[in-house]
């Protein structure tokens, strides 16, 4: 690799990613990773007997490859959290590594190093890679596709749009807007029409994803989710006043977390006519297009499909594209540079974007949230000194799993969904976006019987008001 300002950032970014990796190495389970990588992992890795199809109540509807995946570690290397974390490291890596290569395609060597650097500062991207997230391999497996299509590489296409397909109907749902902008191309463009080998490079992927799902109906008689399974309320269809609201929410997403500067910059660059061309860029342009119908058209027409780590595919394509007319444009150098710098601030301040409590935000998609880890164990440690059980406090998503899917630690110790019973304590946080709004009223944080704050998360105890005052030591 020769010495160069791109190869000395990738560097840089390389030792980031691998900090933030190794700084989440204790970190449990968060949000839907409970649901999407732990559960489903625990299954195979119990399992007396191999089956592909999982138990209703943790069956997503889609190849359980994440949850197989995981228990292989654990197979191997034992059931711990650093393992768990141990297996997204490959990932990780890869991601910078495909992102390093593709912007090989969309910059000249003189701002490389820009787009590469701006790039992976993109504020879901590194809120997910210190998860054990499914969509770290999605991303991934997205960005590689992308990439090898644009090199013409049919096996590593192949096997990346295969492992897109698999990760989860989501991720199916994006191989379809790649193939979607692919075949495009291809009706469009004299030079592709010829290469009718580049389309069979998605074959495997459409044919293994059908298969499961054909498999899986004819076993299960369901697709996608059944109306006892935990999210079928996400799936309830909306009406025109809905879809326009959840357009909003679509709308919310692109701009939150320091976007508005990705969109502010894209529109200047519009409005001074630059405009993306030649092969490669209207490719760029095509999956943008083909991308944004297919996550739009699947999730706003539905009660709660609209979280942040959704579009995360839309929000680099939307990036690399900005960036992709920033400097092909005929600005200076120096404008450039200094739009660089303020778009990459932008990106950063958007991990300390917190709204008021009451206003949902998506937890799991800036790093944000990465104090609540030592804040849960803190709880617990007052739990244990104050002879408190769990199973008489009250609390919401995402605490609400046992400790043996969310810490890994062989404890069948649950709380209480709030509102199943009539606990005596409640444990409330600005993270609990399914809290009712009254709750952050009607329990203060100056009447909480324990409560800390770090960063931009705060966790409280507090004593149900219906129960009697129980002493505290």
């Amino acid at each position: 690799m020769e010495f160069s300002r791109t190869n000395i950032v990738y560097t840089f970014l390389v030792l980031l990613y691998i900090c933030l990796w190794a700084s989440s190495v204790n970190d449990f389970f968060f949000w839907d990773t409970i649901q999407l990588g732990s559960k489903q992992a625990h299954f195979f890795y119990e399992a007396s007997e191999f089956s592909l199809l999982l138990p209703n109540e943790i069956d997503s509807g889609h190849f359980p490859l994440f949850g197989l995946y995981l228990s292989v570690w654990w197979d191997f290397f034992g059931k711990t959290l650093f393992v768990s974390h141990l297996a997204m490291l490959p990932w990780v890596l890869w991601i910078t590594y495909v992102i390093f290569r593709l912007t090989t395609i969309y910059c000249s060597e003189n701002y490389r190093y820009l787009m590469v650097f701006i790039l992976c500062l993109e504020p879901t991207l590194l809120a997910q890679i210190t998860l054990i997230s499914p969509d770290v391999i999605l991303i991934a497996s997205f960005l590689s596709g992308w990439f090898y299509y644009q090199k013409n590489n049919i096996v590593l296409l192949s096997l990346f749009f295969l492992i897109l397909c698999l990760i989860s109907l989501r991720g199916f749902m994006v191989a379809g807007a790649l193939f979607a902008a692919v075949c495009l191309i291809w009706m469009f463009d004299k030079k592709e029409r010829g290469n009718l080998k580049i389309l069979t490079a998605f074959f495997p992927g459409f044919i293994a994803v059908l298969l499961f799902l054909g498999y899986h109906y004819q076993k299960s008689a369901w697709i996608g989710f059944h109306a006892d399974s935990p999210w079928s309320p996400s799936f309830t269809k909306v009406n025109i006043s809905g879809i326009l609201y959840n357009t909003g929410l679509f709308v919310w997403r692109m701009v939150d977390f320091g976007r508005v500067g990705v969109f502010l910059l894209l529109f200047y660059l519009v409005w001074k006519k630059n405009k993306i061309s030649g092969h490669k860029g209207n490719f760029l342009l095509i999956l943008g297009i083909t991308t944004t119908l297919v996550l739009a058209g699947v999730t706003i027409g539905f009660q709660s499909l609209t979280a942040h780590r959704y579009y995360m595919p839309l929000y680099l394509i939307l990036l690399l594209s900005t960036l992709h007319l920033l400097y092909q444009s005929d600005l200076t150098s120096l404008t450039k540079k200094i739009l660089s710098v303020g778009l990459a601030l932008c990106l950063i301040s958007g991990h300390f974007w917190v709204y008021p409590e009451g206003v949902s935000k998506g937890w799991d998609s800036s790093l944000a949230f990465r104090p609540v880890f030592s804040l849960y164990r803190d709880v617990e440690k007052f739990l244990v000194n104050n002879d408190i059980r769990k199973k008489d406090i009250a609390t919401f998503f995402p605490f609400l799993a046992e400790e043996k899917y969310i810490q890994l630690n062989e404890s069948g110790d649950t709380y209480q969904q709030y509102g199943s019973q009539k606990p005596a304590y409640l444990l409330l946080s600005n993270i609990h976006n399914d809290a009712p709004d009254s709750l952050f009223w009607e329990y203060p944080k100056n009447s909480a019987l324990y409560i800390k704050k770090r960063g931009s998360v705060w966790i409280g105890l507090f004593r149900m008001k219906s129960i009697n005052d129980k002493e505290i030591k």
